[in-house]
């Protein structure tokens, strides 16, 4: 009995870690920065960086994976 992923699952896991290797985890200092210039006049608001990281979230096809014919077909 298998336990391990299947290819398909493997090729997912490693398309998101590569996106946060190279993309998310480099835009945490500008995402703090952000929401610390904004904390005093819209606590509440997104930073601009988000929209950019969503961007090219969706680019990768890796935005709303959850929904049908948004992403989870092949690369």
């Amino acid at each position: 009995m298998g336990f391990g992923y299947s290819p398909a699952v493997e090729q997912w896991r490693e398309r998101v870690q590569t996106f946060l290797d190279e993309v998310i985890l480099p835009a945490e200092p500008v995402f703090h920065r952000q929401v610390w210039a904004q904390a005093s006049t819209n606590p509440w608001g997104r930073p601009p960086i988000m929209a950019e990281l969503k961007a090219q979230a969706r680019e990768r096809r890796l935005w709303n994976l959850f929904l049908p014919g948004t992403g989870m077909g092949p690369a």
